[in-house]
This record gives C-alpha cells, structure tokens and sequence, in this order.
C-alpha cells in the first residue's frame, strides 16, 4: 500500500492519504480541530466514518507523533476494513492521554495524563 501526503480537506489538516494498486486514494489520516485541541482522526475517504479517532487535548507535540506513528502502522496494512486497522492501532477509549497501556503501546508514555480526583468540598 502506497501513501501519500496530501492536501488538507475539510476538516482534516496534516492529512495523508493511502493509495490503493490502481492509484485511488481509499483512507485518509490527519488531524482534527475541535474546541478543546485536537483528534487524530483515520477513516475511509468520503465515507465519513473514522476507525480512529484519538483525543490528544491540545499537545502538538503529541498530535504530531502520534500522527506519525500511525501514518507508519496503517502503512502495513494492505487493506483498510475496521478490524485491520484496529490490529495496527488498537482503540481503547479515544482519550489518548489519558490511555497509559496505549501510550506504552505507540512508545508515547511522557503523555499520560492521569486522571485528577475529585476534590472534596470543604464543609
């Protein structure tokens, strides 16, 4: 499977493409904005579902590594159904950050966030 850096869409930015034999672009990776950061989103192109769809809050530094991180697993693939994609870039819960077994997985651990508790109010 080939891939490519592609021009942004409507709605992805940084985006990269996978190129099936005949040359069509089949997936789509990239990033997301949303008002709290950003999502690295992957998904069938036009399709408008995403088998991936990981919250990385507003790091930049962990948006572009994991987007680099997944550009190269999704390139071994040779095709792109749920369950393949999945074998190369598991989804546990789409917050990332605070997702420590995934973060080891993609070598990614200096992210981990760990969830705050709850303070008790003061009586």
């Amino acid at each position: 499977m080939q891939f490519k850096k592609a021009p942004d869409s409507e709605g992805l930015t940084s985006r990269w493409v996978f190129l099936d034999a005949e040359g069509n672009e089949v997936y789509e990776i990239g990033v997301y904005p949303v008002i709290f950061g950003f999502r690295v989103r992957a998904g069938i192109i036009d399709a408008g579902v995403y088998h991936l769809d990981y919250c990385c809050r507003d790091d930049l530094s962990m948006v572009s590594s994991l987007l680099a991180i997944c550009v190269h697993r999704l390139s071994s693939l040779t095709s792109f159904d749920e369950e393949s994609v999945h074998s190369v870039c598991p989804v546990f819960g789409d917050k990332l950050f605070r997702n420590l077994p995934l973060l080891k997985e993609f070598g990614m651990e200096q992210f981990y966030d760990p969830p705050h508790p709850v303070q008790e109010k003061v009586k």
